[in-house]
């Protein structure tokens, strides 16, 4: 055992970097039980990368374990008209029915993994908008900005039309996951229904 005048004590260690350094294993004979469940559940001891012990409370614990799971849809007190700039933009879900681990921002339309995983991401639209036969819309689920999912074509007859996609994705924490329209019109009138105009993104590993 050794001191050094920051009393930091060592234990099997001539130069302790902790007010208790331990070089070696921990052995606790005797514990008392906590029964108090909203100081259990604040104060849950964990090593960290350094060995250092901290406390961590349990909701983040588990919050760290939860799978993505997500559906948002496109809100709004009247139905939704965008322009299309070059052929392409992002549609504008900006609403959340729920957002397990707070990964979507309403803001930018973006969804951010925050843990490795695969995702099946689903992603549907209606609009309003008359289309002609030659006029083409569709949407497209992208990467980190590249398309990896999509369904374009030009009206049949079906009016007004819908467009859905739907992928199995590798993400790392991280990279991002957004949807855009793709059409030959100059702006889309979009239902803002969250049962027509939705996505959902769920991790399943």
């Amino acid at each position: 055992m050794s001191f050094s005048s920051l009393a930091q004590v060592g234990i099997g260690t001539t130069e302790p970097t902790a007010a208790l350094d331990i070089n070696g294993t921990l052995r606790i004979r005797e514990f008392s039980e906590e029964t108090n469940v909203a100081i259990a559940k604040d104060s849950i001891l964990v090593i960290s990368r350094n060995g250092n012990v901290s406390r961590i409370s349990s909701k983040k614990i588990i919050e760290s374990s939860l799978v993505t799971s997500i559906k948002g849809h496109i809100e709004s007190s009247t139905n939704v008209s965008i322009p299309v700039i070059d052929g392409v933009v992002k549609v504008p879900y900006n609403d959340m029915e729920f957002d397990m681990n707070d990964e979507f921002d309403t803001n930018t339309a973006t969804f951010t993994a925050k843990q490795d995983g695969i995702y099946h991401v689903f992603a549907q639209i209606k609009t309003r908008s008359t289309i002609a036969v030659s006029q083409e819309v569709g949407i497209m689920i992208l990467k980190n900005g590249s398309i990896i999912s999509k369904n374009s074509y030009a009206n049949v007859g079906i009016s007004p039309p819908i467009r859905s996609t739907q992928s199995l994705v590798k993400l790392n924490a991280n990279e991002t996951i957004s949807f855009n329209i793709i059409s030959s019109l100059e702006s889309i009138s979009m239902y803002a229904n969250k049962d027509e105009s939705y996505f959902t993104i769920h991790q399943i590993r």
